[in-house]
């Protein structure tokens, strides 16, 4: 039986010293039908002279918008029938691109999910694995989607998905992958899921996906917010899918609310308490407890150092 073809979309810039590790975990599946396609957004890093070194590689390298744009470049490119999704800082795990096709030998099936992890590079240059995700059921997918990590690497897609309910929101510069997963799972797609490690997410301090500083939590937070804002405006969209919305805003700005609070920014800590109130009534008793505890646990530290 013939293979199905396989079309990866990598966006890139300035990823000289990782995107080898990234295109080497491609080759080393050994499918025998697959297009690697680098949507390059002008590197000045040497980036270029790396992908140079793959002849089978698909380049296109011009300024872009943002990552998004770069993903639905490389969606207009791609001639696969099934489309998966790789960051040049991260990998795929051995032997997993024949196993996701066999599920797509199912006519049925639209998507195939599988397991995630998160690895670093040690001091000794030893991997260090982390956290990891099991790919979300049918049942929990709109909440973990929005409340979670669907860890959306980890998924293949069959390409009429993005036919049907369209391709990446350019508007967001970090979230727009997690708004497209809210509109796969609105839209109550077939997919399968295998127990496999599909993909291995690299933390470092450069990581887009894994930065962890308060300025980058606040641009999540201001985005998730306008995110939130479009869905609840949709006539017809399920009560689940509101209460977790709601609930996705009442956890990001009682967050930023006590941390700007704490930093002294009354004006910001008022905007996030305005905005946690209009979707929660009982939010300022939600921020009462949470201050208090954060107070407790601060004063009882205190005293143990004493």
């Amino acid at each position: 039986m013939n293979s199905l073809k396989i079309s990866v979309i990598t966006p890139c810039l300035n990823r000289a010293g990782m995107i080898s590790n990234a295109i080497d975990s491609m080759l080393a599946q050994g499918y025998p039908d697959f297009e690697h396609i680098i949507v390059d957004g002008g590197s000045t890093d040497g980036t270029l002279n790396v992908l140079a070194r793959y002849p089978h590689l698909k380049v296109v390298s011009e300024p872009d918008h943002n990552m998004y744009d770069a993903l639905n470049k490389g969606l207009k490119m791609a001639q696969g029938e099934i489309i998966g999704f790789l960051n040049t800082d991260d990998l795929y795990a051995p032997d997993v691109l024949k196993e996701i096709a066999g599920h797509f030998a199912d006519a049925e099936v639209e998507a195939v999910a599988g397991r995630a992890e998160i690895f670093r590079l040690g001091k000794d240059g030893n991997i260090e694995n982390g956290s990891e995700f099991i790919a979300p059921s049918p049942e929990n997918l709109l909440e973990r989607t929005i409340l979670g990590n669907p860890g959306m690497n980890a998924w293949f897609f069959r390409r009429s998905i993005f036919e049907r309910i369209g391709v990446f929101n350019t508007g967001y510069r970090i979230i727009a992958d997690q708004e497209f997963m809210i509109r796969l799972a609105l839209a109550s797609i077939v997919y399968a899921r295998t127990d496999l490690l599909v993909y291995r997410y690299r933390r470092h301090s450069g990581s887009l996906t894994l930065n962890g500083n308060q300025t980058f939590q606040s641009e999540i937070t201001q985005e998730h917010l306008k995110m939130s804002d479009d869905f609840l405006r949709k006539a017809g969209l399920p009560g689940q899918a509101r209460q977790y919305l709601r609930k996705m805003r009442t956890r990001d700005t009682l967050m930023m609310a006590i941390f700007r609070l704490h930093k002294g920014k009354l004006g910001q800590a008022w905007f996030y308490a305005r905005e946690g109130i209009c979707s929660d009534w009982a939010w300022p008793l939600k921020f009462t407890f949470q201050l208090v505890d954060r107070l407790i646990h601060y004063f009882l530290k205190k005293v143990s150092r004493a």
